[in-house]
């Protein structure tokens, strides 16, 4: 015969079951009473009839534990059957018994309340994560609180075009000023051409610096030589002699000139 178990541990310090394990009572008694003895169905039971044998089952009317798993183990149900229970009992006797069910309920409501808090935590982890995972996938969305009164969001933005539009303008006009740019080009067409090349520095080849298209650009327009002789933008009446019209009526004349030449 297998010995019994005579180190028990204190009721107030066992685990509990899961809160919906069944609660046999005879059940848990005969499997606590051939693990552990007669003993253990006295320390893990609320109150004891000593009216009757110390070891018999009828002794023991309110035990609280069954062995889970080969572990004795407090069984929140057993607990609720005891609460029951209480009003057979008399009243110095129920004091007694309602100060350790009492004791039972608070640890075991402690240990409920933190699972939860657990369970809870896992889960937002897990949300975050999956958020995260989300917000890689695809641009990240922003509430309109967040983003801010849409109308300054989008006077921003005006003002930000506007701001490049008088760059572009001032470029244009510096490049026109050196002859670079012919009037042809058209001076509002580069102007907005100019405003929407980009800043960031995405072009670049093998031995130099990245740059912008924007940098690009103006680079190779102020590397040109001179397309117009800067002495034609002297004064308003040098943009009409460069109209199509100005060209042919000088050559012209000149071929004019020199026919009267030929003929001296």
């Amino acid at each position: 015969m297998t010995p019994k178990k005579t180190q028990l541990t204190p009721l107030e310090e066992l685990s509990f079951a899961p809160t919906d394990y069944p609660w046999d009572a005879q059940a848990a008694a005969k499997r606590l009473e051939e693990a552990f003895g007669w003993a253990a169905l006295a320390a893990y039971s609320l109150w004891i009839d000593t009216s009757a044998d110390s070891e018999s089952f009828e002794a023991y009317p309110m035990l609280v534990v069954d062995l889970v798993d080969g572990e004795p183990c407090v069984v929140p149900a057993a607990l609720k059957a005891a609460s029951e229970a209480l009003t057979d009992l008399d009243e110095e006797t129920r004091s007694a018994v309602e100060d350790r069910l009492d004791a039972l309920k608070k640890r075991l409501a402690q240990i409920e309340k933190a699972s939860q808090e657990s369970q809870t935590a896992t889960t937002d982890a897990g949300t975050e994560e999956a958020e995260d995972a989300k917000s890689e996938a695809e641009p990240q969305r922003e509430s309109q609180v967040d983003r801010g009164p849409r109308a300054n969001a989008e006077s921003s933005v005006g003002v930000k075009q506007a701001e490049r539009l008088e760059a572009a303008e001032r470029i244009v006009d510096r490049l026109a000023a050196k002859g670079s740019l012919l009037p042809a080009w058209g001076h509002d067409a580069l102007v907005g051409f100019i405003a929407g090349l980009s800043d960031e520095k995405s072009l670049s080849d093998e031995g130099f610096e990245p740059i912008s298209p924007l940098e690009f650009f103006i680079g190779l327009i102020e590397s040109l030589p001179a397309l117009v002789p800067l002495s034609e933008f002297a004064s308003p009446q040098a943009r009409v002699d460069n109209s199509f019209e100005a060209l042919g009526r000088r050559i012209a004349a000149s071929i004019k000139h020199s026919a009267v030449q030929r003929e001296v």
